[in-house]
């Protein structure tokens, strides 16, 4: 059957058993039977617990990759669905299209892919991915394609999967690269059929145990474990959550990296988080994809987090804790009598999951740390706590060292799912959609913080009461407060001696220090009752 609209493809999809794998296909174009041509392979769905995995191909003359530039082929994580359902729509049926590209999908069931992982002879999802790679290259192949050039998106380190390939299709160039979708618009063609094919399959699912379900109602099938926890958790104080340590950190020296997320939000928590790995393991981190964070979108920042919660060779190699230091904790070590900086917290969180990590038995060796003020002062100070550890503290760190960017990913996961489940204690019934990022630029945030507002109470415990965006307004627009103490923000030098005063008989008053508990609560000595 030849697709030729969506519908089309939702009604073939409908028309098959869900528990076996089931491939789709376009008919070869004329041209790609004589000129040589191009193909490139990708896969959608590999993380995801619901759901089936899709590996798809598309291929074309080598001298006609204008069509896909035409079609809009880039890389499809940074493509809307809508954007990626109008590129297939037009694979589908644009003349320029129909007589250049064509295509094959293989949709492989979640039925399948557990049987093979739980077998005797056990096959890992590598293997099932490798797998079907090689079979719908080589049905393209049988089907008349003239392909002499091959492109994949890897699985696993991609210099052993192009050596296999390449015993495979000797006669063919093979390129086997990272992030291949984003560097080769044949691979992001594919990637487009792939999660196209995947995203009507979850649509019109039908469940063989007779649940009436709409796929609205079981979302995108990447895991909601971390969701699960947070939303058991008081959101009122910290927790932390972590993974198990992997035996080779037990033994092989590792390298720690800590970053944070939501350090600058009016809403919401901070998260601090750590990774570790082995020295000698850091391709892990290159083959998930740890870049800066801050440059990856939220899908790519869950789905490299959901490889390190599913993945065998990060299960295996890479470790992880954060902590969720709720925005009530971080208001009150500010407004305490003996203040706590948000500097202070901060590198108390840093310094606690570290040691952490090490009570956990992970063999750290080196720390990398982005930096929360001075990183001299910082890095010396990590240094005197930790004298065994090389310790490396710099701006930026997170786009310099992977390990870092590994525990900035923790971090800012953990942090969007916090605020996605946030439950008010307030009792107001408010997603997360309508208070927005947290940050006092966001518009839906500046409108919370205006309309949100109790004249007695201020705010509900998401607001961190300290920033002066919510002070401000708490000022203009709730009940005065007298507070006991004004703090002082002038200079604290103390006053120089006159030289007489070292002739002077010693004030015993000003001399003895007394403890702090006294002091922080002005109690002074008085008379004893007689």
């Amino acid at each position: 059957m030849t697709i030729k609209s969506l519908q089309e493809l939702k009604d073939f999809i409908k028309s098959k058993d869900n528990v076996r794998n089931f491939i789709n296909c376009s008919d070869v174009p004329d041209i790609c039977k004589t000129e040589p041509c191009m193909l490139g392979v990708d896969e959608a769905g590999r993380g995801p617990v619901l759901g089936p995995m899709v590996y798809g191909i598309a291929y074309c003359p080598v001298d006609q990759t204008k069509i896909l530039h035409t079609l809009g082929c880039a890389d499809s994580k940074a493509l809307t669905e809508e954007k990626r359902d109008d590129i297939f729509t037009k694979m589908l049926t644009e003349e320029d299209s129909l007589n250049n590209v064509g295509w094959v999908a293989e949709v492989i069931s979640p039925n399948y892919i557990s049987n093979s992982m739980y077998r005797r002879a056990k096959h890992s999802l590598n293997e099932v991915s490798m797998n079907s790679a090689i079979s719908l290259i080589k049905k393209a192949a049988e089907s008349g394609a003239n392909i002499t050039e091959v492109y994949v998106d890897t699985v696993g380190p991609p210099e052993k999967y192009q050596a296999k390939l390449a015993e495979i299709f000797p006669n063919y160039k093979i390129t086997v690269a990272k992030k291949a979708d984003s560097i080769y618009p044949i691979v992001s063609a594919a990637s487009i059929v792939a999660k196209v094919t995947r995203d009507h399959a979850l649509k019109v699912w039908q469940f063989l145990e007779g649940l009436e379900m709409a796929h609205t109602e079981f979302g995108s099938g990447y895991p909601g474990e971390l969701k699960d926890f947070i939303k058991s958790k008081d959101n009122v104080r910290n927790f932390i959550n972590c993974s198990d340590v992997p035996d080779i950190c037990k033994t092989e020296p590792c390298m720690l990296g800590v970053d944070e997320a939501g350090r600058g939000p009016v809403l919401g928590p901070m998260v601090y988080g750590i990774a570790y790995c082995p020295v000698d393991q850091t391709k892990i981190l290159h083959t998930l994809g740890c870049a800066d964070s801050k440059a990856l979108t939220e899908e790519k920042r869950d789905d490299i987090f959901t490889k390190m919660l599913t993945e065998e060779d990060s299960l295996n190699n890479v470790g992880w804790v954060a902590e969720v230091i709720s925005p009530n904790y971080i208001s009150n070590s500010m407004y305490r009598r003996a203040k706590h900086s948000l500097n202070e917290v901060s590198m108390n969180s840093a310094i606690s999951l570290i040691k952490k990590a090490a009570e956990s038995g992970a063999n750290i060796t080196e720390v990398y740390v982005d930096t929360v003020g001075p990183p001299e002062k910082y890095q010396a100070k990590l240094a005197e706590i930790f004298p065994n550890y090389k310790i490396t503290v710099a701006k930026k760190a997170d786009s310099i060292y992977p390990i870092v960017s590994a525990a900035s990913i923790v971090a800012k996961v953990t942090r969007d799912h916090a605020l996605k489940v946030w439950q008010f204690l307030e009792g107001l019934e408010m997603a997360h959609t309508e208070f927005g990022s947290g940050y006092p630029g966001d518009p839906l945030t500046k409108k919370f913080i205006r309309e949100q507002i109790d004249n007695v109470f201020g705010y509900p415990m998401l607001v961190r009461f300290s920033w002066s965006t919510a002070e401000h307004m708490l000022q203009e627009k709730a009940a005065t407060c007298t507070f006991e103490e004004v703090d002082d923000q002038g200079s604290t030098k103390k006053p120089k001696k006159s030289i007489s005063s070292f002739f002077a008989k010693p004030d015993e008053e000003k001399a003895r220090k007394r403890h702090k508990f006294f002091e922080e609560r002005h109690l002074t000595v008085s008379n004893p009752f007689e």
